[in-house]
């Protein structure tokens, strides 16, 4: 499997996180945080991921959080208040998953 992020990185010359992983490669994202992990460990090769080359924390992410709350009944500018988050950024989450933030 470390072979085939290999590969994906080498492709689009691109980091992702190990949930884009999962979901490239119908994956649990933990158990590719763990297998990455792994690697890095055995053979002193870190893959690049968004999580290490920006220093992004395993956790609940701000459009995991933007997505809550707008199915919670919030509005963007709610949820931009609520999160302390840029109002573009969380019009931009809510846009990955077609919901309608006006």
């Amino acid at each position: 499997m470390i072979e085939l992020f290999i590969n994906i990185f080498r492709r689009n010359l691109k980091s992702y996180s190990s949930e884009d992983l999962a979901t490239i490669n119908d994956g649990n994202s933990k158990a590719i945080h763990t297998d990455i992990k792994r690697h890095h460990q055995q053979h002193g090769i870190l893959i690049p991921t968004r999580g290490n080359k920006k220093d992004i924390a395993l956790g609940i992410s701000y459009r995991e959080k933007a997505v809550q709350l707008y199915l919670q009944g919030k509005d963007a500018v709610a949820i931009t208040r609520d999160l302390q988050h840029p109002l573009m950024a969380v019009e931009g989450y809510l846009q990955t998953f077609n919901l309608d933030y006006s």
